[in-house]
């Protein structure tokens, strides 16, 4: 049974379900892990927050203790002496700078409003007099005055000291460097790499930090004004935790305030508060995210290996499984590369002898005008003087007989002359031309109508719908003729005999891509099965030499061709024959007559065909000019193969005269044929007669000579 059912579908099927198994195993696996990575990196976020705020804990308690033993200090030196004078004062106050180690900048003492003594420097935005009265400074326990920003950008804050003294009260302000308490308590405390501490006060001013340029700031407001293009929400909602809070945690989309171009960063953040003798401080440590790659780095590497050896087995599995699967796929892309290939050279092949039956009929046809006319030459004279013979009164009856069948003799070659010129397509040298398809059916149907025998049973159906093609004017009498003629001659030995033409215009999807499609049936004998496919060719005829010429059937397909049509036959031997042939037509006359650089607004999408881009340069110039873009194309089988899958992948083709397999005339009657909308340029380095008779005929658009072509 197991054996029954692996078999080479159902092993197929197995595999494919084995894969998406595997696929499906290797999502949830790595779900799994994305899942671990991120509780992990929660987790070692949520630890570091903890550290952060234990760190600013331990440097809030550094700064509270450190700032309240200097006050200390100072009250238990201060209170230590009797009865003071300034001159003891400023001995007392002298050591006390000398003895911090320059974590003093200056001293003063103030008695009544008036400064009896200074030390050290003192910065000039320091307003004593004004802090002690706003402070109400009285004997007692040291006190902070308030902060200011020294002339250096760091803060300074003013510590004072009332003492009774000989002649009142003196007020001994110290001015403390709050750098240089940053630079001894908390810039010590390392976090990380780039982690750091930063010292606000309780309006959220920064007065401690390591970047001098944010000494000063509001924490916002400022830089805010000063970053006007950075988007500091985040901070935003960070400062309105600190000012609600005495503690605090959390996760902010902040920047490097010391790197010129503010890198964005994002940091996990801490903060707490601290209180020194009236003063709020709020501690804020810090530490970036990306510091964690390290630890996030060694997870990432365990479940990497982790999933490798799982999806390593996996892939084992996959490999046994596939690799037949594998083989056999392959087997079947070559040999349908092989088919493309194949078909591919077939169509080339295919083309390649349409071109040259085509240049045989050309040649064939160009020789026909050239005998044509030189046959009228000789005829001429012939005819002049035997129609004068016959005139004349001297000749006897039996010579004017023979004089009759002579000049019946020349009119048949003279038709026969006039068939050359139609097959040849070069005795009018008009150009193709716009016309009305519709009214010139009708008008030739009105001929046919009136020629037709009386015992033909003639009927019409003709639409009254518009339909413009680019031809000759009277072709569809010349069609018409010639089909109606052959069927004429089909019907006179059948019992039944009826003619019928058919002219509808078939609707599509946009008004120039409509067709125009002229039926001509009759219920004669038919056509041989072995002779449908030479009924086109010049000078193939199943009648007689002395009822046809063999040219009729040619010249009806060239002209068909000619304007853009194709035609095809049906027909079965005893049951009649049906011609059908289908023209690409325009609603209007202006729609084949103007030709527009642009459609719909758009460049046309232009393609050109060349050996190399080397031997376009004589049209350089040309080809820089043209509005949009070119597609150039080294090989015209790309051009033959894309017409087969969409005859409208272009608006504009230009083609170099010589290329690889064939000439750029031959590949324009191609596309032409397949589309005849499509306009052709060819590029041509001299002017010649063939040219110039494809540009009249319609077939070529234009022909472009090189730049610096004078002719």
């Amino acid at each position: 049974m197991f054996n029954r059912f692996w078999d080479s579908k159902s092993e197929k099927e197995l595999r494919i379900i084995a894969v998406i198994m595997a696929v499906v195993l290797s999502a949830l696996m790595i779900l799994f892990n994305i899942g671990n990575f991120r509780r992990y990196r929660k987790s070692l976020i949520e630890t570091e927050k903890g550290q952060l705020l234990t760190i600013a804990r331990t440097i809030g308690t550094g700064l509270s203790q450190d700032v309240e033993l200097e006050m200390e200090k100072i009250d238990l030196t201060l209170d230590s002496l009797e009865d003071p004078d300034s001159d003891r004062m400023r001995t007392v106050a002298d050591l006390i700078l000398r003895q911090s180690e320059g974590l003093y900048k200056s001293c003063c003492c103030i008695q009544d409003g008036q400064e009896i003594f200074s030390l050290g420097e003192r910065s000039e935005n320091a307003n004593l007099p004004e802090m002690i009265k706003e402070k109400a400074l009285a004997p007692g326990k040291a006190v902070v005055l308030g902060k200011y920003q020294a002339e250096s950008g760091w803060y300074e804050m003013a510590i004072g000291k009332a003492v009774p003294a000989q002649g009142g009260v003196c007020s001994l302000v110290f001015a403390m460097d709050l750098n240089e308490v940053y630079r001894m308590i908390v810039s010590p405390v390392k976090i990380g790499e780039a982690g750091y501490s930063v010292v606000k006060d309780d309006s959220l001013a920064i007065i401690m930090h390591h970047a001098k340029n944010q000494i000063g700031m509001d924490a916002l407001y400022d830089r805010q004004e000063t970053y006007p293009d950075l988007d500091l929400t985040s901070l935003s909602e960070w400062l309105d935790l600190q000012r609600a809070q005495d503690e605090g945690t959390g996760l902010l989309e902040s920047y490097v305030w010391d790197d010129p171009d503010l890198t964005a960063v994002q940091r996990i953040v801490a903060f707490t508060t601290i209180n020194i003798r009236g003063e709020r401080w709020i501690v804020n440590s810090t530490l970036p995210t990306e510091e964690l790659a390290g630890p996030l780095g060694r997870m990432i590497l365990i479940m990497a290996g982790l999933s490798i050896l799982y999806m390593s087995g996996i892939a084992l599995l996959l490999v046994a499984f596939t690799s037949a699967i594998s083989r056999a796929e392959s087997q079947r892309r070559e040999i349908r590369y092989l088919k493309e290939i194949n078909r591919g050279m077939e169509l080339v092949a295919r083309k390649n002898d349409e071109i040259r039956h085509y240049q045989r009929v050309q040649s064939m046809g160009m020789m026909s005008s050239h005998i044509a006319h030189e046959f009228n030459n000789y005829l001429t004279p012939v005819m002049v003087y035997g129609e004068l013979l016959e005139s004349d009164d001297s000749v006897s009856e039996d010579n004017r007989a023979m004089l009759r069948e002579m000049l019946k003799s020349v009119d048949s070659a003279a038709k026969l002359s006039r068939e050359l010129l139609d097959f040849s397509r070069m005795d009018a040298g008009a150009k193709a031309a716009p016309i009305d398809l519709t009214q010139e059916t009708k008008e030739a149907v009105s001929v046919v109508r009136q020629l037709a025998p009386a015992k033909i049973e003639f009927t019409s159906e003709l639409t009254d719908q518009p339909a413009w093609v680019r031809g000759r004017e009277g072709m569809m009498q010349h069609i018409l003729m010639n089909l109606c003629k052959n069927a004429f001659h089909a019907m006179e030995k059948t019992e039944k005999k009826a003619l019928h033409i058919r002219y509808t215009v078939e609707e599509a999807q946009n008004e120039a891509g409509r067709q125009a499609v002229l039926t001509v049936s009759d219920s004669g004998c038919g056509i041989k099965t072995d002779n449908l496919r030479d009924i086109f060719e010049p000078f193939y005829t199943t009648k007689g030499s002395r009822q046809g010429t063999g040219l009729g059937l040619s010249v009806v397909r060239s002209m068909v061709e000619n304007a853009g049509g194709t035609i095809k036959v049906e027909s079965e031997e005893g049951k009649g024959t049906t011609f059908i042939m289908s023209f690409p037509a325009a609603l209007t006359k202006e729609m084949l007559s103007v030709r527009p650089e642009k459609e719909n607004g758009q460049a046309l999408r232009t393609i050109c065909v060349c050996k190399s881009r080397k031997t376009l340069e004589p049209w350089k110039k040309w080809l820089d000019s043209i509005d949009g873009d070119i597609n150039y194309v080294s090989h015209e089988a790309m051009i033959i193969a894309r017409l087969q899958e969409d005859n409208s992948f272009c608006d504009r083709l230009i083609v170099e005269n010589e290329l690889e397999t064939m000439s750029g005339i031959d590949l324009a009657q191609i596309v032409k044929r397949e589309n005849p909308s499509i306009q052709i340029c060819i590029l041509a380095r001299e002017e010649t007669e063939r040219q110039q008779w494809y540009l009249d005929n319609g077939i070529l658009d234009e022909i472009r000579m090189p730049d610096d072509y004078c002719g």
